[in-house]
C-alpha cells in the first residue's frame, strides 16, 4: 500500500515538472512569434515619407503579422505598453505626469521601432491602394488614418492587408475602432501646413467597435397634443369653478308673497 502511494506521488511530481517545463518551453516559443527580424528594420529614417531602402522591411512585416495570432501579439502589446509605464513612473522628472501611449511613442519613436502597439480611438479616413511587387501574397492594403484619445488632434497612420466585410472607406467617415500592430516608423505626410508627422502602424487588420445604440425619437407631437389637453382641461376646470362661485354669492330672488305684504 504504502508502495502505490509512493508511484503515485512520484508519478505526480514528475508530471508537475514536465508541465512546468512546457511552460518555461511555450514563453520563448511564444515571445519569438512576435519577434521581428532585425534586418527588416535596417536603414529606417523617422519624419520622412515611406522610402525605397524600407520597402523590403515594410512587407515583410505586413506579410508576418499576418501569421501571429492576434491574441498573441495583443498580449505582446500589453506587456511592451506595461514597460514604458513602468519606466515613465521610474523617471522623477516624469512620474508627476500622467503616462499616455501616445505622447511617448510621439515623442520616443526610436524606442518603439518594430514594437507591438495596441492603439483605439476613430479613424476619419480609410482607403484602399494595390500592393507594389513584393516577395509575398499581399495584393491590396488599406490605409487609415486613426485619432487615439490622448493624441491631441495628432492622427497615427495605420496599413493593414484585411478590413472586416462593410467597413466605410472614404475621406470623411467616423468609426470607432482597436488595432494591434507594428510600430514602423515616424511617418512624414504632407499637410496645407507643410510637412506633418505621424506614427506608422503595420496591421493585419482592424476590430471595429460596435456603435452605442441611439435613444429613441422623441414623439413631440404626441407631448404637445397632451400639453395642449391638460391647458384645455384646466381652463374648463376654473371656468366651471368660476360659474358655481358667482351663482352661490347672488343674493336670493324676492318671495312672492313678501313682496305682496
Amino acid at each position: 500500500m504504502r508502495t502505490r502511494w509512493l508511484a503515485a506521488g512520484a508519478f505526480a511530481l514528475g508530471a508537475l515538472w514536465g508541465a512546468c517545463l512546457r511552460a518555461d518551453d511555450a514563453a520563448p516559443v511564444e515571445e519569438a512569434a512576435t519577434r521581428l527580424d532585425p534586418a527588416w528594420l535596417e536603414g529606417i529614417r523617422h519624419e520622412t515619407p515611406l522610402r525605397h531602402e524600407e520597402a523590403r522591411g515594410y512587407y515583410a512585416i505586413l506579410e508576418h503579422v499576418r501569421a501571429v495570432p492576434p491574441a498573441l501579439l495583443r498580449q505582446a502589446a500589453q506587456e511592451f505598453e506595461a514597460e514604458r509605464r513602468a519606466a515613465h513612473q521610474a523617471d522623477p522628472a516624469r512620474r508627476r505626469l500622467k503616462y499616455q501611449l501616445f505622447v511617448d511613442l510621439f515623442q520616443h519613436p526610436e524606442e518603439f521601432v518594430g514594437e507591438p502597439v495596441f492603439l483605439t480611438g476613430h479613424v476619419r479616413r480609410a482607403v484602399s491602394f494595390a500592393a507594389d511587387p513584393h516577395d509575398g501574397e499581399i495584393a491590396e492594403l488599406y490605409e487609415l488614418w486613426l485619432y487615439a484619445p490622448d493624441s491631441q488632434s495628432n492622427p497615427a497612420v495605420v496599413v493593414c492587408s484585411e478590413l472586416s466585410e462593410g467597413f466605410p472607406l472614404g475621406d470623411s467617415i467616423l468609426e470607432e475602432i482597436e488595432v494591434t500592430g507594428y510600430f514602423f516608423k515616424m511617418y512624414a505626410y504632407e499637410a496645407r501646413q507643410g510637412f506633418r508627422k505621424a506614427p506608422m502602424l503595420l496591421a493585419r487588420s482592424v476590430t471595429l467597435k460596435p456603435r452605442p445604440a441611439r435613444p429613441p425619437a422623441t414623439n413631440w407631437g404626441a407631448y404637445v397634443l397632451l400639453a395642449g389637453g391638460a391647458a384645455v382641461g384646466v381652463w374648463m376646470l376654473l371656468w366651471f369653478m368660476r360659474r358655481g362661485g358667482a351663482r352661490r354669492s347672488a343674493p336670493p330672488p324676492p318671495d312672492e308673497l313678501s313682496r305682496l305684504a
